[in-house]
């Protein structure tokens, strides 16, 4: 080597095909990678959603404390209306969890909804046709929460001395609220295969879906089929006893 002659440094680029491996054993990894975190991500919603479900339970008794009187029911002639709110924008149309609000026990509405609910509208928070706060643009304001759907709320209740009958209790093993469900799919499109529940005790309880099962799947229609929306209130239902129907389902 001549004197001053730098030595030769061998430089070597990435040929197409190894270039095209490494690509590829990223796909594979972020395949592998996904579901995983989308369970995770799953998971921590439904985490989130119990501890806002325990939130609302804990609420709901503060008030039972305060009046006498716990503020679960339906609105309407279907006792899938156990997540209203407000109607028609009135200052004296609070009804259920819409209670807590009116009593300013809850200062966050977006304790009212499932952070896994993302699909709908109507349930989602401040969403399009669901405004938040309630009184602002919809005549219906809804929560993303049901209560037990055991005493009714009259029409136009407000324009008289017309209140529902409410329970003064409910017993520590009865569920008090729930992620809402409407149809079967509302459970599967919200946390898959289960709901959190809130008991009178104050607890929180993931519900299975296959504690359930046999109340919102028809067995008139093929194994695995849904039931259809359109029955979906005659499941909601509960008789004297509430021996059958969702909400015994959800019983301890």
């Amino acid at each position: 080597m001549a004197p001053h002659e730098k030595p030769m440094v061998s430089t070597r680029a990435f040929t197409l095909i190894e270039l095209l491996v490494v690509i590829a054993i990223i796909a594979v990894l972020v395949s592998i990678l996904m579901p995983s975190l989308e369970r995770a991500r799953d998971l921590a919603h439904r985490s989130s959603c119990a501890v806002q479900v325990r939130g609302i339970t804990t609420q709901m008794l503060a008030y039972a404390t305060e009046y006498g009187m716990v503020p679960v029911g339906y609105y309407g002639a279907g006792k899938w209306g156990d997540y209203v709110v407000n109607y028609q924008n009135n200052e004296d149309a609070y009804m259920m969890l819409g209670k807590l609000w009116q009593a300013e026990l809850v200062e966050q509405g977006r304790l009212f909804y499932c952070p896994s609910q993302s699909d709908n509208q109507f349930l989602a928070y401040n969403g399009d046709g669901n405004e938040w706060p309630p009184l602002e643009g919809s005549t219906f304001c809804r929560a993303g929460y049901g209560t037990r759907p055991s005493v009714q709320w009259p029409a136009w209740f407000w324009s008289g001395n017309n209140f529902p009958d409410l329970p003064r209790q409910v017993s520590a093993q009865q569920a008090m609220v729930s992620d809402y469900v409407f149809g079967s799919g509302s459970v599967e499109n919200r946390h898959g295969d289960g709901l959190n529940v809130g008991y009178g005790d104050g607890s929180v309880a993931w519900v299975g879906i296959e504690q359930i099962e046999e109340t919102i799947y028809d067995p008139e229609f093929p194994t695995g089929e849904l039931r259809p929306f359109v029955d979906a209130p005659d499941y909601l239902y509960l008789d004297e006893t509430e021996t059958h129907g969702l909400w015994a389902d959800f019983d301890r």
